[in-house]
């Protein structure tokens, strides 16, 4: 009777054994998810203090370079005299001077929005350092980015075709910032009056995800992905 009690007792014992399994089980998914957590927060972290870096990088060679302050310069006297527009087919050397020194100027934006776009700079560090000012030179450069926009195309009707890829980042990084970015498209006119300007040479009409038509589906996927 006592081996019986005690079969008994040992196959119960299994039997509540099999329906709870020993928290041994989950042991080890639970290590690999908590590793694994830690793993992912430490690489968001460095990505994080990346950005931030680079971002305190190019505030200090900004402030620091005088080739930047040049830049500054030239455009802020342009934006405060309103005389951006003349540097479209500029006649004075000081003019063709300038007209480089703002297209420079220009293409800095578009470089740190690109960088921010792509989060290779830090969005919120930058906000707070460039806000303002970010947004009142894109502002006071719309309507001159807005003509550079449309090039010379023998094709078209009206003699030029509208690049809206042109400062497109900067674009959309001030109006991330402010409702109070001027908004320009094709319909926005600015058609120059003459096809000859320096800033009017045909360019290549671009494909959305900058790959050629007879690039491979997998290109194309990885390319956007």
């Amino acid at each position: 009777a006592v081996e019986s009690g005690n079969n008994i007792g040992h196959a119960a014992a299994t039997a509540m054994a099999a329906a709870f399994p020993s928290w041994t089980a989950f042991l080890t998914p639970g290590i690999l998810i908590i590793s694994t957590s830690v793993a992912v927060a430490a690489i968001l972290f460095a990505r994080r203090t990346a950005r931030q870096k680079a971002t305190l990088d190019l505030i200090e060679r900004v402030e620091a370079t005088e080739y930047y302050r040049d830049l500054r310069t030239a455009f802020s006297s342009h934006r405060q005299a309103n005389s951006l527009s003349r540097l479209h087919k500029p006649v004075t050397y000081a003019d063709k001077l300038d007209r480089q020194k703002i297209q420079d100027f220009l293409n800095h934006h578009e470089i740190i929005s690109i960088a921010i776009l792509n989060g290779v700079l830090d969005r919120k560090m930058y906000y707070s350092w460039m806000a303002g000012p970010f947004i009142r030179d894109w502002n006071a450069a719309a309507m001159y980015i807005q003509t550079e926009r449309w090039r010379a195309d023998k094709d078209s009707p009206s003699g030029f075709r509208y690049h809206s890829a042109l400062y497109s980042a900067f674009q959309r990084v001030a109006h991330s910032m402010s409702d109070e970015a001027i908004f320009i498209a094709e319909s926005s006119g600015g058609l120059p009056e003459t096809p000859d300007g320096p800033g009017n040479d045909p360019l290549p009409k671009v494909e959305r995800d900058y790959l050629p038509k007879s690039a491979s589906w997998w290109h194309r996927l990885r390319r956007r992905g």
